[in-house]
């Protein structure tokens, strides 16, 4: 694979040119590079096929699979992938601000309570749209959650991800980072999204702390994603918070339009009232979803 390409040039220009090596892996790295022809910043995970077992190959795939799944403003975006030689490579988002555990460390002293209410918020987003398609993240850490310069928070990293076939389906891998593991997967049992919100409550306690969590063994009482945004604390301040995201992720949401799409469209909603249906995750049939109610309406 030639060193500061990753597709077939176009005409004389090369497409796109690498700028530097953000990570590297067991199996492959990411790697920043600029779009030639409008000169975007992309992230490109490059899997070596040729190193990776049936079972390291098949999961590079299911992630490929779950990020065209995804699409939300508090998640990595997608844009494509391609197959070059014995190397995966798969173009997503750049987020600049690094991870939030570059945060963490950072910090010389603890974050404002704000500040942790506008990441958490964010990050309960993108986890609810993740399990609403009935997928488990399996290591949402502080690793694996990026930051823009302007503020954004995304998920990111679905290597080890999983989609479960039912709201009663249960995943049996042994898979994630111990820090974050949940006490189900580490006593070999049955676990579905209940074990993201065990390393979600391990996340929020690094924001408030900077330190790793406590070990703890118990508690099975945990809330559900939809749970958490309904109190209070973020569901006050949810529709200004969505606002700010939506504003904030302009950028990003035109790039993906111009990369899925050739056609320019206008993506706004005018009328009044709007039903809005999803399927995916298993689900073949569209649903309904019943939110906007009280005056609220879908944008896009």
């Amino acid at each position: 694979m030639a060193e500061d390409t990753f597709i077939e040039p176009r005409a004389s220009e090369e497409p796109y040119t690498r700028i530097k090596t953000l990570g590297r892996g067991a199996f492959g790295e990411a790697v920043l590079y600029r779009k030639t022809e409008d000169n975007v910043l992309v992230v490109v995970k490059e899997v070596n096929l040729s190193r990776a077992s049936e079972k390291e190959r098949a999961d590079a795939e299911k992630e490929v699979d779950i990020l065209s799944l995804l699409n939300h403003t508090n998640i990595v975006t997608y844009y494509n992938h391609y197959i070059d030689g014995t190397s995966l490579l798969i173009e997503m988002e750049y987020c600049n601000g690094g991870t939030l555990n570059d945060k963490i460390h950072a910090q010389k002293e603890l974050f404002a309570e704000e500040i942790v209410v506008w990441y958490f918020f964010q990050i309960c987003s993108g986890m609810s749209h993740i399990h609403d398609c009935d997928i488990v993240h399996r290591d949402i850490k502080t690793l694996n959650i990026f930051l823009t310069k302007s503020g954004l928070v995304k998920l990111g990293d679905f290597g080890i991800a999983t989609i479960l076939k039912g709201s009663k389906d249960m995943a049996e891998s042994v898979v994630g980072t111990p820090y974050y593991m949940s006490p189900e997967i580490i006593q070999g049992q049955k676990y579905n999204q209940r074990s993201d919100m065990w390393a979600l409550g391990c996340v929020l306690y690094e924001m408030l702390t900077l330190k790793k969590v406590f070990d703890a063994t118990n508690p099975d009482d945990r809330p559900s994603i939809d749970a958490i945004l309904a109190m209070p604390l973020l569901s006050n301040l949810g529709r200004e918070m969505e606002k700010k995201v939506w504003e904030l992720n302009a950028s990003t949401r035109r790039t993906r339009l111009v990369t899925s799409s050739s056609i320019d469209a206008v993506p706004v909603i005018t009328s009044k009232t709007s039903d809005v249906f999803y399927w995916g995750g298993g689900k073949q049939t569209p649903q309904k979803v019943d939110m906007f109610q009280g005056g609220h309406s879908a944008l896009q």
